[in-house]
């Protein structure tokens, strides 16, 4: 199972991309958000993957964040959507808004994308709603309101893995990264702990 992929990125149209990685290049389908918040063609991109067999042949996605990639997973159990229409949903529905908007049953959210009619919308909020109603994305990364620096999803890992909550974690990240200075998953977590450590050490009020 191929779990992300890390390479340079040779063009983007649309929901498809494509990534050379290692002798490779690889034709991979991504949701429209992910495509458009990928770094200019000829830049190092990252992407969390999910493999899929058909007939002709393996299929491979892409996408920003494991949160999309797995409601991605989810709405592929869901009768009647397919892939296409999982991609157009993410494309719409970001992971934050979609729970959200699962949580609320609304059907209009999901009629809106085109693809999806009042039936698969309606199995759609079935079938996942009971699932969202169990979740809470408003602490996660991609999150965020737009504007905000994207944060790496391996150093908000590798900070929550040390204890810290996510709450705190992004908010150390966040501040971290909000110079607006290009920083290596290393620096990300170091200058983040140190925020964290000083933060811990104050005395509370």
């Amino acid at each position: 199972m191929i779990d992300r992929l890390r390479g340079r990125l040779v063009s983007k149209s649309g929901s498809s991309i494509l990534l050379e990685t290692g002798p490779f290049v690889l034709d991979i389908l991504v949701p429209l958000s992910t495509s458009e918040s990928l770094a200019a063609e000829g830049s190092e991109v990252r992407l969390f993957t999910h493999l899929q067999w058909r007939e002709e042949g393996p299929q491979l996605f892409g996408f920003a964040s494991t949160e999309e990639r797995q409601f991605f997973r989810l709405l592929l159990q869901v009768q009647g959507v397919g892939p296409r229409i999982a991609l157009a949903i993410l494309a719409h529905l970001p992971p934050a808004e979609l729970v959200a908007r699962l949580k609320e049953r609304s059907e209009a959210a999901f009629t809106t994308v085109p693809g999806v009619g009042k039936k698969t919308a309606g199995r759609i909020l079935v079938e996942l709603g009971p699932v969202a109603d169990r979740m809470d994305l408003a602490l996660r990364a991609d999150a965020r309101p737009s504007g905000r620096p994207r944060l790496d999803e391996d150093a908000l890992q590798a900070l929550t893995a040390l204890g810290y909550s996510a709450r705190d974690a992004q908010k150390a990240l966040e501040d971290v990264l909000a110079s607006g200075k290009s920083l290596k998953l290393e620096e990300q977590v170091r200058l983040a702990l140190g925020r964290l450590t000083r933060r811990t050490a104050q005395p509370q009020a």
